[in-house]
């Protein structure tokens, strides 16, 4: 089925049960309004999660957003399970609706989000039918059994379809509380099995952002300023309009859009377009002038001390106790996702339509309410997959592109499609930043203070503008907007914001007895948002290769030294125990490889890592990585063992990438100068996962925390050389040659 069938289903035809869930389960609706709209409509409310067609077909109205993440597979198990049917009886669509409420994937929240409210949906549906079908059987209800896409009755009678049952169905009383099936009687739960969206995806079936095919589509090709920001002061433009294909060329705030029938037609003019632009929003900005300045930053004493036990300075200042410091800078990075940004918009008087690959539909429905005064009753947005997001597809950058380009073609739809150089060398990042970290050993080697003074670009407040829509639809338009960067221009300002940055060190579970996290925020001009495991990716290589270095500056092992300072954390026991048992650490290994540890904590999973490191012809090699994590009660195996391994894979990429700014200018403009890892690169990977009872916790960023400074802390091992800047190659390549304790900015 067709996404355009499905809501067709949605608006028209009798035979239909449709249900509803919110954040905690079923909405509450009587049996009448469930049959009166059956008959009318054959639609039940928005925020649908299930529809059982009169032909048999299960709909699934997914809330979140599929971008290989197998949220798509995961939804669907949960509602068979609870449905008693097979996954293939199941096809999920990505929707959006208002009822749905702040619908947004990222955050590894997913999983956690959905897992009741689905379940509840579907059993609400089974329970339903088992009604109708006592009802036409004359039985108790206890004696209709849900199985196989059928009621049965336990004297062996021949069952009837959910199809057969659908009319009768929505007559009866819809129960608040659906009974959950036990975790022992999960048929599909826990278990392995084909993804629903593989066939699409292998054959070219699936439809993302760059697919959208609709009649009398233009497509866009966006001339931008070098230096993001800029806007067209003077352009030339008659040539290009004399080419084939091209309709128009239109400037507006964010460049100069060429319109053609066809993509690579808009891209050839474009060349004949001349543009003298004018200051960007980052003129003259160097990053390596932020570096210095970062650094000397952490120097200075914290603008927030966001977390503080016992006394650090008293400490570290006792004759007694020995000071350990190490200092340490991470760069800009790019998400980098396969498919680079893009939307196609309709923009026809009051009623706008976008086809987006987006992770916000939330965020982008409140944009184009904001910005062209549309209600959103007239604003439709036709989600696609999405070719990765990372945390990307959380702005709306791209959304803006369209419909304001749209808008001076009405009636017209509008593809916009980014470059791969766009993408990279105009978009968001994750933030660039440096830490200074003092650790205090008293004279047997026990660490008894640590101080961390973290210095970083914040995340959100450069995407006030974007927010907009998420506030009361009473407040005037401006004033939302002005709402909005007010807040975000305040966060910025707190010590929440120096916690939401920290990361690891902000929610350290080590049991230190003196601890002190300050923050300082750099305010600059560049877009920054959250990037896979948003400061985790930063934070726990900080506190983790400080953990290991403070542990041999005393003299402990540490892995020993991890455990005693955790032992008041099981989940965290459980999987460095884990790590140790399924991998060889502590073994001997030959001269030239070492091992490192590390563990970390992020949506509530923990995860443990052993990596072997070594050092080829001046490169870095990573040979293997012993991977457990525990993220709860696990939906589909292999879902998971591929989110666990492409985590790490991803994380392995920072090894060698870095977004510079010089003079304003970035720097990389495609995967040759931002090097994703090469399938020659990727080492052996072992994902364990614990099994667990409690409920699901997140997965798609868990792996990559640890992974560099595992990496870092086994080349130490093995070199006797610290690296504490990212990324790690050039950490390597541009280490001080006198130095064998610490590679710095």
């Amino acid at each position: 089925m067709k996404r355009r069938q499905f809501l067709q289903i949605l608006g028209v035809g009798s035979g239909t049960l449709l249900l509803g869930a919110n954040a905690t389960g079923c909405l509450g609706v009587t049996p009448h309004n469930i049959e009166d709209i059956f008959e009318q409509k054959g639609i039940f409310e928005p925020n649908v999660f299930l529809s059982i067609h009169e032909d048999g077909q299960i709909v699934l109205a997914m809330n979140k957003s599929e971008m290989g993440q197998g949220v798509m597979m995961s939804s669907v198990t949960l509602a068979a399970e609870e449905l008693e049917v097979s996954r293939s009886q199941i096809e999920a669509v990505q929707v959006h609706k208002s009822a749905f409420g702040l619908q947004m994937t990222g955050g590894s929240t997913s999983m956690a989000s959905i897992f009741i409210p689905i379940r509840k949906a579907a059993a609400t549906a089974r329970e339903m039918l088992r009604m109708a079908a006592a009802e036409k059987w004359g039985v108790p209800l206890a004696s209709c059994i849900a199985k196989e896409g059928a009621i049965h009755h336990s004297d062996g009678r021949h069952p009837l379809s959910y199809a057969e049952l659908s009319a009768m169905a929505v007559q009866q009383p819809v129960p608040k509380d659906p009974p959950l099936k036990s975790s022992k009687d999960f048929r599909l739960i826990g278990t392995p099995g084909q993804r629903v969206d593989a066939l699409d995806k292998s054959t070219g079936r699936a439809v993302f952002g760059t697919d959208v095919q609709i009649d009398n589509k233009v497509c866009a090709y966006i001339l931008r300023s070098p230096v993001m920001g800029g806007q067209a002061v003077n352009i030339s433009f008659e040539p290009a309009l004399k080419e084939p294909g091209v309709l128009d060329v239109v400037s507006y705030e964010r460049g100069v859009a060429i319109l053609a029938n066809k993509f690579w037609q808009a891209k050839r003019a474009a060349k004949l377009v001349e543009v003298e632009w004018g200051e960007g929003q980052v003129e003259g900005f160097n990053t390596s002038d932020l570096a210095t300045a970062a650094r000397a930053k952490t120097m200075e004493k914290g603008d927030f001390t966001i977390k503080e036990i016992g006394n650090t300075e008293k400490v570290l200042k006792s004759d007694a106790v020995t000071s350990v410091e190490l200092n340490y800078a991470y760069p800009y990075l790019s998400h980098a996702p396969m498919e680079p940004q893009n939307c196609t918009a309709l923009v026809d008087g009051e009623y706008v339509k976008i086809w987006v690959p987006t992770q916000s539909p939330t965020v982008c429905l409140g944009f184009i309410e904001n910005r062209l005064g549309i209600p959103p009753e007239n604003i439709e947005i036709e989600m696609t997959l999405l070719g990765g997001g990372f945390g990307r597809r959380s702005c709306v950058d791209f959304v803006q592109d369209a419909i304001q380009i749209a808008r001076k073609r009405p009636g017209v739809p509008i593809q916009v499609q980014w470059t791969r150089e766009e993408d990279m060398s105009l978009g968001y990042y994750r933030p660039q930043g440096a830490c200074r970290m003092v650790g205090g050993l008293d004279d047997t080697g026990k660490i008894v203070s640590v101080h961390s003074h973290l210095v970083s670009q914040l995340l959100f407040p450069d995407i006030g503008e974007q927010f907009g829509g998420l506030f009361p639809k009473v407040i005037p338009e401006k004033m939302r907007r002005k709402i909005a960067y007010a807040a975000t221009g305040y966060l910025s300002n707190t010590s929440l914001m120096g916690f939401i940055e920290g990361g690891d060190i902000a929610t350290c579970k080590y049991s230190f007895p003196n601890f002190r996290y300050d923050f300082s925020p750099i305010h600059i001009n560049v877009p920054v948002t959250a990037w896979r495991s948003v400061a985790h990716s930063y934070s726990t290589f900080i506190m983790e290769t400080f953990i290991d270095h403070l542990a041999l500056e005393g003299g402990q092992d540490p892995l020993s030294v991890r455990k005693q300072l955790l032992s008041e954390h099981p989940r965290y026991l459980s999987v460095l125990d884990a790590v140790v048992e399924h991998s060889q650490w502590g073994e001997p290994i030959e001269k030239g490889w070492g091992r490192g540890i590390a563990v970390s904590e992020f949506a509530r999973s923990i995860v443990a890592q052993v990596v072997e490191a070594g050092i080829v012809d001046d490169e870095i090699v990573v040979r293997h990585v012993t991977c457990v994590v525990d993220c709860g009660l696990v939906i589909n195996p292999d879902v998971v063992k591929a989110q666990m391994e492409g985590a790490i894979i991803y994380g392995l990429s920072m090894m060698r990438e870095k977004i510079e700014f010089v003079d304003g200018v970035v720097q990389q403009r495609n995967f040759d100068s931002f090097p994703a890892l090469r399938m020659h690169q990727t080492p052996t990977i072992d994902a364990i996962i614990l099994s667990s009872e409690n409920d699901p916790t997140g997965i798609g960023e868990i792996c990559l925390p640890p992974v560099n400074a595992a990496v870092s802390n086994a080349l130490y091992a093995s070199t006797g050389i610290r690296l504490t800047t990212m990324p790690l190659q050039d950490a390597w390549v541009n280490r001080p040659l006198q130095s064998t304790e610490e590679v710095s900015l």
